[in-house]
């Protein structure tokens, strides 16, 4: 890592307040911080980090760190390592071993990536805006007879929500949603509803998605018309 100058050029994630590594989806692995030889910082998940050839023989150095990080939680944590990975970038060579490009560190850089790896893992995520998907299901904050609108299928609702809710939502908000959803339709089917029978689009994405039968839609469909009437 040893350049003409030692200055970072650090990834800036000011605008992102999801969980920057997940997705959407909470097993999407770990998520690291890395530091390239050519002094680029920049974060990522397991996926495009831990494997890399770069990392493995040392010629850059990646750090493990919360998975729900958020944007904001990103950019403070590089503010309180930064002084740390200058050490590191200032301290580190590569080598040739005889068969590989190899990275070594200097001893006043062994202790500071050391130090940047305990900060790492105590970076806790300030969940600021952040959301799990069984909380925003259920919590009170989603109401599945008026926020799910007919216009929308089951498909599109859920990513429109996941793209541009005004929560970032972590774990996988289908699955979640439709458990809900059948969960107040065997709840109607066997005590009645108190005030409202699930909104025909909820019912259809229920039976297109495999959790009811036709036979259920049809016996639902004709209590509802009873207590209608």
């Amino acid at each position: 890592m040893k350049t003409d100058t030692t200055d970072l050029e650090i990834t800036n994630y000011k605008n992102e307040s999801f969980p920057v590594y997940t997705s959407g989806e909470i097993d999407a692995g770990y998520a690291y911080i890395a530091l390239t030889e050519d002094g680029v910082v920049y974060a990522d998940t397991h996926e495009c980090i831990a494997g890399l050839a770069d990392v493995v023989m040392k010629r850059m150095y990646a750090w493990r760190i919360s998975r729900e990080l958020s944007g904001g939680d990103i950019n403070s944590l590089f503010k309180r390592i930064s002084p740390l990975l200058e050490t590191v970038l200032e301290g580190h060579s590569t080598e040739w071993n005889g068969h590989n490009r190899v990275g070594r560190l200097t001893e006043q850089a062994c202790h500071a990536n050391e130090m940047i790896e305990e900060i790492c893992q105590l970076w806790e995520a300030s969940h600021e805006g952040v959301l799990d998907a069984i909380e925003y299901v259920y919590s009170g904050t989603f109401d599945i007879y008026s926020d799910w609108p007919p216009s929308l299928t089951f498909e599109a609702f859920v990513q429109e929500t996941v793209d541009y809710g005004i929560y970032a939502i972590l774990g996988n908000l289908g699955d979640v949603l439709l458990n809900h959803a059948h969960t107040i339709f065997e709840s109607d089917c066997q005590f009645g509803w108190e005030e409202q029978p699930l909104p025909e689009h909820v019912v259809a994405s229920l039976l297109e998605e495999g959790y009811i039968s036709e036979q259920e839609v049809r016996q639902y469909k004709d209590c509802a018309a009873t207590v209608e009437e």
